[in-house]
């Protein structure tokens, strides 16, 4: 989040939890060896060792200062926050970690403590178990941030590639769209609106089959193009972007290398 503010683009009002936070709600708990001797044994059950890696995160108080932090972000807004995992060994060129962990859309303000618990604890999901045991990543590493927004009353959003997904053409950018907030596209529970622009003009390229996309104009797909682009540029490699669009203004959800190429 602040590389993406730092570089100029446009994201939501936001904190981040350090991953130094993270690590010291583990020593102000005395979690650290609990946490590691769990992760390092021979338990057959995976999804019981998630269940009490889970648990560990998710009883144990956070530190009095945190706490502050947290009441201070509450006391400043009185809007609804969207809470994100992050972690350092997340969104890699190799591996990307998608859907991994859990992010919260519309959490109220009194509510924020225990999501944030919530994003840490994920980092220990049966499905994260899995997933890091297949790479070379150490999850125990307890590299994990994480990201407190502004929750956007979203028009319409969606993800964006600087690289078409399937063919691998550079010079396109492939757009996939829902109305309302992108929990819909993400979760796979509605078949989105779909384009592909032209990376240089930002002008549609027609795909058979595919709904008629009314959503967005066009200045706004040209807007949406240059973002993406501006985004490639900035990262050194193609991109996988989230977006929403509240009102007319558009904004950046979150940025990642594209994976597999």
């Amino acid at each position: 989040m602040h590389k993406l503010l730092k570089g100029g683009f446009p994201v939501p009002e936001g904190h981040v939890i350090t991953t130094a936070a993270f690590e010291m709600f583990l020593d102000h708990n005395a979690l650290r060896s609990q946490v590691t001797s769990l992760l390092d044994s021979r338990f057959g059950d995976v999804y019981e060792k998630a269940r009490r890696l889970q648990k560990i995160i998710e009883t144990a108080p956070l530190p009095t200062s945190l706490l502050a932090e947290l009441d201070l972000l509450r006391r400043l807004n009185d809007y609804a926050f969207a809470v994100r995992s992050s972690a350092t060994f997340e969104d890699s060129r190799l591996k990307s970690w998608a859907g991994q962990f859990s992010s919260f859309l519309d959490v109220s303000p009194e509510d924020l403590p225990s999501f944030v618990k919530r994003c840490w604890a994920s980092f220990f999901s049966a499905t994260a178990l899995m997933y890091e045991a297949g790479t070379c990543q150490v999850i125990s590493s307890l590299g994990f941030a994480v990201v407190v927004q502004r929750m956007l009353e979203a028009r319409v959003a969606g993800v964006a590639f600087s690289i078409h997904p399937v063919t691998k053409n550079a010079t396109a950018v492939y757009l996939e769209a829902v109305d309302g907030s992108g929990e819909a596209l993400v979760s796979g529970s509605v078949t989105p609106f779909s384009t592909v622009l032209d990376k240089r003009t930002g002008n549609r390229i027609p795909i058979r089959g595919s709904k008629v996309f009314d959503i967005l104009s066009s200045a706004e797909l040209r807007q949406l193009s240059e973002l993406t682009s501006e985004m490639e540029a900035s990262a050194g490699v193609p991109v996988d972007i989230e977006w929403a669009y509240e009102g007319d203004t558009l904004y950046l959800l979150q940025a990642r290398p594209v994976t597999g190429i």
